[in-house]
């Protein structure tokens, strides 16, 4: 609606609405980014509590063993018990450790294993068990088995028989010799219980069911294939409960219980061997961050509201004054802007008109809204008969009428190959005009499809000269195909001639034989039914034919190769043959024929201007292409742009019309929207003749 148009209190209406929606789009923008730098925060919060506790758990088992590894060393160094153990003094081993494993179990409670295996894998003693020794362990137990193997210290989880532990094996060596070695075993949940003491983070153990298959009791708490091995207070349970049914140890996960929140951090607890054994799940309370966070955010938005109602109230007040002026601003250029946008359109209107190219534009009911006076001039109606009638029903021929309307379709919808196409337009006198049509779909400021603009050529007398042009090359070529044509009777009549003259002698001396007269004879007919085959094939290839059909590239160049197979074995021009492309093509056979012939005969013609010893020309397919390559020396390069230029010959004026190849680009690119290319490679010229596949090939 134009401002004129408009009362005062509408337009004062409608610019303090922009200005409310402008400032509350800048608000909410700046809330956004506040949004998210407090959410930035919370993220590093985050990442530096999880590199924290990472390091804390780490600590942790470094000290751990650093314990452990010294009490091994304690034992071992200060005291008789690798005499024991080489004595096989298995009681006198216990009674000389006894005091101190239970004064070190009593004060380390995470302490609960400690034994001496032999260095054929059997347990010489178990401090915690002392009434149970010699059953073998490598077999359950891996870890003791490659301890044996690697004869070092290894350090990880392993299942035992009764439970799964952190465990620290130490190497027992004695003058050189290896005993076995010395096994420490901690409570899994060690380090769990240590986090949650010193760090206040609730914390959980889950083993790997492939580890508890010895187990007695299995928990009935599990995520995936771990179970819980922790026991849990009821806040922990119910965060676990909370977890969603999809949860993995592999990423994090935020939760809310309540009015607390928090994020889950992993430590993937692992063997010897680094294999995964078990998984610490940790929950960290983010509760405070979160709810000074959600605090700022409202404060953020409250003031913003206000400062938007103390703006609306601002933009009133001063509204009235500078509404007077902007309004008779408006009056004052807005005529000058209609007279310059009444100046675009008649401007608009003129270089349309000038346009050599019908020029249209369509709704999308197909009734045409906007043509130029080129399209009317071609059609032969004024512009005031062709606007608003419907361009289907008024000026197409009934036979093609269907398949405008599906290419209308494919044009709004943008669909398939609907960029260019040629079809027949019917005039106001019933005369049929060939167009060249270029398409586009138009569409609104939604990018909804509200018509289609269109240009198109008259191309009908062009497409009139080609076919002369394409006549005229072909009767050029009559002379050609004579001479083929005495090439393929030569020797049929020659036999023909000697089989005549021996029947005639026989009769001469009197010794006619029925039998051997009636084989000749048989002869005869064989030979003349080939001179008909002949010029069956020659006349098939002059037939007018302006229906496409289906063949394959190769059942094409038999064809092409039958009609010249004389002239070229005369001239002993080598054929060679490479077929890849076994696919039905749709295509005007005969042109195409001519296409491939007139390559042909050019390097036929060119080995013999040049005197080219062994000449030979290797016809190769591939994906709907055929390459024509011969070893004719190639094409000087000063030429080489020229030679599809029509009248163009590099023969002399009694041999070449410079037609030939001017009608094969010409048959190539525009009946069949192929292409046609020469260059020179290795020690010849090479045409590539590309066809395009499908039914969409022009109209002959």
């Amino acid at each position: 609606m134009n401002l004129l148009n408009q009362s005062e209190g509408s337009f004062k209406n409608r610019v303090l609405l922009v200005a409310f929606l402008l400032t509350f789009v800048f608000i909410f923008i700046f809330v956004t980014l506040i949004y998210m730098v407090e959410k930035n925060n919370l993220e590093n919060t985050k990442r530096e509590f999880q590199a924290a506790l990472g390091n804390s758990i780490e600590q942790i088992i470094g000290s751990t063993v650093d314990t452990y590894s010294l009490l091994a060393k304690t034992i071992l160094e200060t005291t008789k018990a690798k005499e024991l153990i080489k004595a096989e003094k298995r009681e006198e081993l216990y009674s000389l450790i006894e005091s101190k494993w239970k004064t070190w179990s009593s004060e380390n409670p995470e302490f609960k294993i400690m034994l001496f295996h032999r260095a054929d894998g059997t347990v010489f003693l178990r401090m915690h068990k002392p009434e149970v020794y010699d059953d073998y362990l490598s077999d359950i137990r891996p870890m003791v088995k490659a301890a044996h193997e690697q004869k070092r210290v290894l350090i990880g989880y392993e299942t035992g028989k009764y439970s799964t532990v952190f465990r620290i094996l130490t190497p027992i060596f004695y003058q050189g010799e290896y005993l076995g070695s010395l096994d420490f075993g901690i409570n899994p949940n060690y380090i769990v219980d240590k986090i949650k003491k010193f760090k206040q983070y609730n914390g959980v153990l889950f083993i790997k069911d492939e580890n508890l298959k010895l187990f007695k009791h299995k928990s009935t708490f599990e995520i995936n294939d771990y179970s819980l091995q922790s026991k849990i207070d009821t806040k922990t349970e119910k965060l676990l409960k909370s977890l969603p049914p999809s949860y993995s140890f592999k990423k994090e996960e935020n939760i809310q219980i309540e009015d607390t929140y928090h994020s889950t951090y992993t430590y993937s607890v692992k063997d010897y061997r680094n294999l995964e054994k078990a998984q610490m799940l940790f929950f960290y309370d983010n509760t405070d961050t979160i709810d000074s966070q959600k605090l700022f955010i409202a404060t953020l938005a409250i003031t913003s509201i206000v400062f938007i109602i103390l703006m609306f109230f601002l933009l009133n007040n001063s509204f009235n004054r500078l509404l007077k002026t902007l309004t008779e601003l408006y009056n004052e250029y807005s005529l000058d802007i209609q007279k310059k946008e009444a100046d675009k359109n008649r401007q608009t209107q003129h270089y349309l008109d000038v346009a050599q190219v019908l020029i249209m534009a369509l709704d999308n009911n197909r009734n045409v809204i906007m043509i130029n006076q080129k399209g009317a001039d071609i059609l032969g109606y004024s512009k005031e008969e062709i606007v608003g009638k419907n361009w289907m029903e008024n000026f197409l021929p009934k036979r093609i009428k269907a398949d405008i309307i599906k290419l209308s379709d494919d044009v709004t919808n943008k669909r398939g190959d609907y960029e260019e196409n040629e079809n027949h337009i019917l005039t106001k006198s019933g005369e049929e005009r060939l167009l060249l049509w270029k398409n586009t779909p138009l569409l609104d400021d939604e990018g909804n499809s509200i018509g289609i603009l269109t240009s198109g050529e008259d191309i009908t007398v062009k497409r009139e000269q080609e076919k002369k042009l394409l006549q005229q090359s072909r009767m050029a070529q009559m002379g050609e195909m004579i001479s083929m044509i005495a090439h393929q009777w030569r020797q049929p009549l020659s036999s023909i001639s000697a089989i005549a003259g021996t029947l005639s002698l026989d009769v001469m001396m009197d010794e006619y034989k029925k039998e051997f007269f009636a084989e000749r004879l048989d002869s005869i007919a064989e030979l003349s039914q080939h001179l008909s085959s002949t010029i069956d094939d020659f006349r098939n290839f002059y037939k007018p034919n302006k229906e496409a059909v289906n063949t394959t590239l190769e059942e094409l160049i038999t064809r092409a190769i039958k009609i010249m197979k004389s002239s070229l074995d005369s001239d002993n021009i080598e054929m060679l043959y490479e077929y890849n492309d076994k696919q039905m093509i749709k295509l005007y056979e005969n042109e195409t024929i001519q296409v491939v012939l007139n390559i042909l005969k050019n390097a036929q013609d060119n080995f013999k201007e040049k005197k080219i010893e062994n000449p030979q020309i290797k016809i190769t397919t591939k994906e709907n292409c055929i390459s024509i390559c011969d070893n004719g020396g190639g094409i000087p390069e000063d030429i080489l742009p020229k030679i599809f230029d029509p009248y163009y010959s590099t023969k002399d004026e009694k041999n070449g019309t410079g037609l030939g190849l001017y009608m094969s680009k010409t048959i190539v690119e525009e009946h069949h929207n192929g292409k046609l290319q020469v260059s020179n490679r290795d020690d010849g010229a090479c045409f590539t003749i590309e066809l395009y596949l499908g039914d969409n090939i022009a109209e002959i």
